[in-house]
Protein backbone atom coordinates (compact mmCIF):
# COMPACT_ATOMS: atom_id res chain seq x y z
CA UNK A 1 0.00 0.00 0.00
CA UNK A 2 1.26 3.37 -0.80
CA UNK A 3 0.55 6.92 -0.02
CA UNK A 4 1.82 10.14 -0.94
CA UNK A 5 2.19 13.36 1.44
CA UNK A 6 0.41 16.77 0.35
CA UNK A 7 -0.48 20.36 1.64
CA UNK A 8 -3.11 21.73 2.69
CA UNK A 9 -3.52 22.92 -0.85
CA UNK A 10 -3.12 19.40 -2.14
CA UNK A 11 0.56 19.93 -3.56
CA UNK A 12 2.89 17.13 -3.35
CA UNK A 13 5.58 17.64 -0.65
CA UNK A 14 8.62 16.59 -1.99
CA UNK A 15 10.94 15.75 0.68
CA UNK A 16 12.59 12.37 1.88
CA UNK A 17 12.56 11.61 5.81
CA UNK A 18 9.04 12.21 7.12
CA UNK A 19 8.10 9.67 9.31
CA UNK A 20 4.49 8.25 8.83
CA UNK A 21 3.06 6.86 11.44
CA UNK A 22 0.65 2.87 10.35
CA UNK A 23 -2.07 1.55 12.39
CA UNK A 24 -4.39 -1.14 11.49
CA UNK A 25 -6.93 -2.55 14.00
CA UNK A 26 -7.03 -6.41 13.15
CA UNK A 27 -3.98 -7.04 16.30
CA UNK A 28 -1.80 -9.57 15.57
CA UNK A 29 -3.68 -11.23 12.84
CA UNK A 30 -2.10 -8.90 10.01
CA UNK A 31 0.92 -6.93 10.52
CA UNK A 32 2.46 -3.40 9.19
CA UNK A 33 5.36 -1.64 10.26
CA UNK A 34 4.63 1.32 12.98
CA UNK A 35 5.97 3.39 10.81
CA UNK A 36 8.27 4.14 7.52
CA UNK A 37 9.58 7.16 5.87
CA UNK A 38 8.89 9.31 2.43
CA UNK A 39 10.92 9.18 -0.62
CA UNK A 40 12.34 11.72 -2.32
CA UNK A 41 8.90 12.06 -4.03
CA UNK A 42 7.29 12.61 -1.01
CA UNK A 43 5.72 8.76 -1.69
CA UNK A 44 5.94 6.11 0.77
CA UNK A 45 5.01 2.56 0.39
CA UNK A 46 4.30 -0.25 3.13
CA UNK A 47 2.98 -4.15 3.26
CA UNK A 48 0.14 -5.57 5.04
CA UNK A 49 1.25 -8.86 5.67
CA UNK A 50 -1.26 -11.78 6.72
CA UNK A 51 -1.31 -14.80 8.70
CA UNK A 52 -2.77 -17.94 8.63
CA UNK A 53 -5.63 -16.64 10.11
CA UNK A 54 -8.07 -15.10 7.58
CA UNK A 55 -9.63 -12.23 8.01
CA UNK A 56 -12.09 -9.45 6.40
CA UNK A 57 -12.24 -5.76 6.36
CA UNK A 58 -8.84 -4.33 7.14
CA UNK A 59 -8.27 -0.83 6.78
CA UNK A 60 -4.96 0.94 7.18
CA UNK A 61 -4.42 4.15 8.54
CA UNK A 62 -1.68 6.55 8.08
CA UNK A 63 -1.14 9.82 9.74
CA UNK A 64 2.25 12.34 9.33
CA UNK A 65 3.00 14.54 12.71
CA UNK A 66 -0.41 15.88 14.38
CA UNK A 67 -2.14 15.84 11.08
CA UNK A 68 -5.51 13.80 10.63
CA UNK A 69 -5.08 10.23 9.85
CA UNK A 70 -6.62 9.02 6.47
CA UNK A 71 -7.23 5.35 5.49
CA UNK A 72 -7.81 2.94 2.90
CA UNK A 73 -10.40 0.93 1.48
CA UNK A 74 -10.99 -2.37 3.29
CA UNK A 75 -8.86 -5.32 1.83
CA UNK A 76 -9.65 -8.98 3.04
CA UNK A 77 -7.31 -12.37 3.69
CA UNK A 78 -9.61 -15.02 2.75
CA UNK A 79 -9.24 -18.75 2.95
CA UNK A 80 -7.74 -20.81 0.68
CA UNK A 81 -10.32 -22.38 -1.18
CA UNK A 82 -7.89 -25.02 -3.09
CA UNK A 83 -6.96 -27.04 0.51
CA UNK A 84 -10.73 -27.16 1.26
CA UNK A 85 -11.45 -30.10 3.38
CA UNK A 86 -14.43 -31.11 6.22
CA UNK A 87 -13.39 -30.05 9.56
CA UNK A 88 -16.05 -31.74 11.48
CA UNK A 89 -19.84 -33.39 11.07
CA UNK A 90 -21.89 -32.64 13.80
CA UNK A 91 -25.16 -33.84 14.92
CA UNK A 92 -27.70 -31.20 14.55
CA UNK A 93 -29.79 -32.88 17.27
CA UNK A 94 -30.13 -33.01 21.28
CA UNK A 95 -30.76 -36.46 21.31
CA UNK A 96 -29.09 -40.13 19.79
CA UNK A 97 -32.13 -42.71 19.46
CA UNK A 98 -35.42 -41.91 17.87
CA UNK A 99 -38.10 -44.89 17.29
CA UNK A 100 -37.47 -46.46 13.94
CA UNK A 101 -41.02 -45.69 12.20
CA UNK A 102 -40.31 -44.79 9.24
CA UNK A 103 -40.58 -41.18 9.65
CA UNK A 104 -38.06 -40.04 12.39
CA UNK A 105 -34.47 -38.56 11.20
CA UNK A 106 -31.48 -36.91 12.34
CA UNK A 107 -29.53 -33.60 10.74
CA UNK A 108 -26.01 -33.72 10.12
CA UNK A 109 -24.12 -30.54 9.58
CA UNK A 110 -20.56 -30.38 7.74
CA UNK A 111 -18.01 -27.08 7.61
CA UNK A 112 -15.28 -26.72 5.21
CA UNK A 113 -12.36 -25.13 6.50
CA UNK A 114 -8.56 -24.77 4.56
CA UNK A 115 -5.18 -26.09 5.69
CA UNK A 116 -5.11 -23.30 8.72
CA UNK A 117 -8.80 -24.25 9.25
CA UNK A 118 -9.96 -20.90 8.61
CA UNK A 119 -14.22 -21.39 7.51
CA UNK A 120 -14.48 -21.31 3.75
CA UNK A 121 -17.55 -19.56 3.34
CA UNK A 122 -18.47 -20.39 -0.13
CA UNK A 123 -21.77 -21.43 -1.34
CA UNK A 124 -23.03 -23.99 -3.87
CA UNK A 125 -19.90 -26.37 -3.16
CA UNK A 126 -20.61 -30.23 -3.20
CA UNK A 127 -20.16 -32.67 -0.47
CA UNK A 128 -20.81 -35.81 -0.80
CA UNK A 129 -22.63 -38.04 2.29
CA UNK A 130 -21.58 -41.29 3.24
CA UNK A 131 -22.90 -44.39 5.80
CA UNK A 132 -21.37 -47.59 6.24
CA UNK A 133 -22.26 -50.35 3.73
CA UNK A 134 -23.99 -52.47 6.97
CA UNK A 135 -26.07 -49.78 7.75
CA UNK A 136 -27.50 -48.70 4.51
CA UNK A 137 -30.33 -50.67 4.28
CA UNK A 138 -31.62 -49.96 8.13
CA UNK A 139 -31.24 -46.18 7.28
CA UNK A 140 -30.50 -43.84 4.61
CA UNK A 141 -29.55 -40.53 4.07
CA UNK A 142 -31.91 -37.67 2.17
CA UNK A 143 -29.47 -37.35 -0.99
CA UNK A 144 -26.02 -38.52 -1.80
CA UNK A 145 -24.79 -35.22 -1.16
CA UNK A 146 -25.64 -31.53 -0.74
CA UNK A 147 -24.30 -28.23 -1.31
CA UNK A 148 -22.80 -25.81 0.99
CA UNK A 149 -24.38 -22.28 2.14
CA UNK A 150 -23.13 -18.44 2.27
CA UNK A 151 -21.18 -19.59 5.36
CA UNK A 152 -19.56 -22.84 3.97
CA UNK A 153 -21.52 -25.44 5.88
CA UNK A 154 -24.13 -27.89 4.41
CA UNK A 155 -26.33 -30.46 6.48
CA UNK A 156 -28.20 -33.70 5.66
CA UNK A 157 -30.92 -36.00 6.88
CA UNK A 158 -30.52 -39.87 7.73
CA UNK A 159 -33.86 -41.03 7.85
CA UNK A 160 -35.26 -44.00 9.60
CA UNK A 161 -36.65 -47.25 8.03
CA UNK A 162 -39.16 -49.71 10.02
CA UNK A 163 -36.12 -51.13 11.32
CA UNK A 164 -34.08 -50.86 14.31
CA UNK A 165 -30.46 -50.18 14.12
CA UNK A 166 -27.51 -49.27 16.01
CA UNK A 167 -24.28 -47.14 15.90
CA UNK A 168 -25.06 -45.35 12.68
CA UNK A 169 -21.97 -43.31 11.63
CA UNK A 170 -22.97 -40.33 9.04
CA UNK A 171 -19.39 -39.16 7.11
CA UNK A 172 -18.82 -36.56 4.93
CA UNK A 173 -16.28 -35.90 2.29
CA UNK A 174 -15.11 -32.86 0.01
CA UNK A 175 -13.85 -33.73 -3.59
CA UNK A 176 -10.38 -36.29 -2.90
CA UNK A 177 -9.76 -34.69 0.61
CA UNK A 178 -10.18 -37.54 3.82
CA UNK A 179 -13.76 -38.40 4.51
CA UNK A 180 -14.62 -36.84 8.12
CA UNK A 181 -17.20 -39.53 10.29
CA UNK A 182 -20.15 -37.60 12.76
CA UNK A 183 -19.18 -36.51 16.61
CA UNK A 184 -21.49 -39.35 17.39
CA UNK A 185 -23.37 -42.18 16.02
CA UNK A 186 -26.66 -42.58 15.84
CA UNK A 187 -29.59 -45.27 16.79
CA UNK A 188 -32.97 -46.04 15.47
CA UNK A 189 -34.78 -47.82 18.14
CA UNK A 190 -37.99 -50.26 18.60
CA UNK A 191 -40.96 -48.36 19.98
CA UNK A 192 -41.69 -49.38 23.45
CA UNK A 193 -45.08 -47.84 23.36
CA UNK A 194 -46.25 -50.62 20.77
CA UNK A 195 -44.38 -53.52 22.91
CA UNK A 196 -45.85 -56.84 22.97
CA UNK A 197 -44.52 -60.32 23.33
CA UNK A 198 -43.13 -61.74 19.58
CA UNK A 199 -42.86 -65.25 20.45
CA UNK A 200 -43.46 -67.51 23.45
CA UNK A 201 -40.58 -70.82 23.15
CA UNK A 202 -40.43 -73.98 25.01
CA UNK A 203 -36.46 -74.05 26.06
CA UNK A 204 -36.73 -78.18 26.95
CA UNK A 205 -36.27 -81.00 24.36
CA UNK A 206 -39.27 -82.51 25.64
CA UNK A 207 -43.11 -81.87 25.93
CA UNK A 208 -43.71 -84.63 28.65
CA UNK A 209 -42.19 -84.87 32.08
CA UNK A 210 -43.47 -86.57 35.45
CA UNK A 211 -45.70 -84.91 37.83
CA UNK A 212 -43.64 -85.04 40.92
CA UNK A 213 -43.60 -81.90 42.14
CA UNK A 214 -39.61 -81.30 41.29
CA UNK A 215 -40.21 -81.86 37.59
CA UNK A 216 -40.47 -77.97 35.37
CA UNK A 217 -40.38 -76.92 31.90
CA UNK A 218 -38.42 -73.31 30.88
CA UNK A 219 -39.79 -71.29 28.35
CA UNK A 220 -38.14 -67.99 27.01
CA UNK A 221 -40.65 -64.94 25.85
Amino acid sequence: MGTRLVDHNGNPVKQAGLVIKWRQEKGTIVSLPASSETDSDGRVTITLKSSQKAVDDVVIYAQYATSGEEKSEAVNFIANINTAKIKAVILDDKVIDKVADGLNDFTFKAQLVDEFDNPIKVADLDISWLLDDDKAEDAHLSAASSQTDKGGFASIELKSTTKAVDNVVVSAQYGTAAKINANTPVNFIADIATARVGSVTLVDDIVRKVADGNNLFTFKA
